[in-house]
C-alpha cells in the first residue's frame, strides 16, 4: 500500500449502508468520524493492514449509528440566507428577523435581534441577498480580527508576528493555517457561531503558529490558555450541520 493511500470500505449499519472512506497518514492511531453530511471518514497510520481497520470500524458500529443519527435529525440552516422580509438569519450565535424597508440609502443597522435592510430595491431577492451577504462577510472579517488581536499576545512573546484573517467557505473545517504565508484562514459560516466557539477556533490556529502537528505539545499549550476548549469543540461540533449544508 502506497503512502496517503485513500480507499473505501462499505458498513452495514441497521438501517442503512454507508461507504467508509479511508485515508493513509503520517500518525500514530486510528480516527474515525462522522462528517456532518452523515459521510463516514477514517484516517490511519501508514502500513496499517486493510483487515485491521475493517476489525476496527465494525467494532464502531454503534458509536457511527448513534452519530449519524445526531446529525440526520438535526435540522440545518440553509447555506444561502433567504433574504426577505420577516425572515431570519443566524449571527454569532443567535437568531436576527429581517426587516426590509425602502430607503435610497442602502444599509444594514442590527437592534435588538432585528436586522433593518435597507434598500432601493425591496422585490429583488438577489440584490437583496447581495447586499446581506457583503454586510456579513464586512461583520465577520471585522469580529475575527478583534477577536485575533485578543489573542494574540499568547504567541506575540514568542516573536511570532500577528497574522492576518481571510474567510471562505468550507464544509469540513472551520479554520485552517499558513504559516509560509503568515495569515489564518476562517470558515464564512463561523460567523453564525457564537464567540465561547469562535474564540476556540481562533486560538486552535494561532497554536499551530508555535505547533504545526496536533501533538501533545499543541494540545497541552492550547489547554493552558484554554482549559475547557473540549466543551467549546464539542458545541462547535453539534452546531456545525445546522450551519453547513
Amino acid at each position: 500500500m502506497s503512502n496517503h493511500n485513500k480507499y473505501e470500505l462499505n458498513l452495514n449499519l441497521k438501517n442503512k449502508s454507508v461507504n467508509v472512506l479511508i485515508e493513509e497518514k503520517c500518525i500514530k492511531n486510528l480516527r474515525l468520524k462522522v462528517l456532518p453530511t452523515c459521510e463516514v471518514r477514517m484516517s490511519v497510520p501508514l502500513g496499517v493492514k486493510k483487515d485491521e481497520v475493517e476489525k476496527f470500524i465494525s467494532s464502531k458500529k454503534q458509536w457511527l449509528e448513534k452519530n449519524i443519527k445526531i446529525f440526520e435529525n438535526l435540522q440545518p440552516y440553509a447555506n444561502k440566507a433567504s433574504i426577505t422580509n420577516g425572515s431570519s438569519v443566524r449571527i454569532l450565535g443567535r437568531e436576527y428577523n429581517i426587516w426590509v424597508k425602502s430607503s435610497q440609502e442602502e444599509k444594514i443597522e442590527a437592534c435588538d435581534l432585528k436586522l433593518h435592510l435597507y434598500s432601493r430595491n425591496i422585490t429583488d431577492k438577489i440584490k437583496l441577498t447581495t447586499q446581506y451577504e457583503k454586510f456579513y462577510k464586512k461583520e465577520a472579517i471585522k469580529f475575527f480580527e478583534e477577536r485575533l488581536s485578543y489573542f494574540y499576545p499568547i504567541i506575540k512573546k514568542h516573536k511570532i508576528k500577528e497574522p492576518s484573517v481571510k474567510i471562505r467557505k468550507m464544509r469540513t473545517r472551520w479554520g485552517t493555517c499558513n504559516r509560509s504565508k503568515h495569515y489564518i484562514t476562517l470558515n464564512y459560516y463561523l460567523f453564525k457561531a457564537s464567540k465561547f466557539c469562535i474564540d476556540y477556533v481562533i486560538l486552535h490556529e494561532l497554536s499551530h503558529f508555535l505547533y504545526p502537528k496536533h501533538n501533545k505539545d499543541f494540545y497541552d499549550f492550547i489547554s493552558i490558555h484554554m482549559p475547557d476548549w473540549k466543551e467549546r469543540k464539542k458545541q462547535l461540533d453539534c452546531e456545525m450541520s445546522k450551519m453547513i449544508l
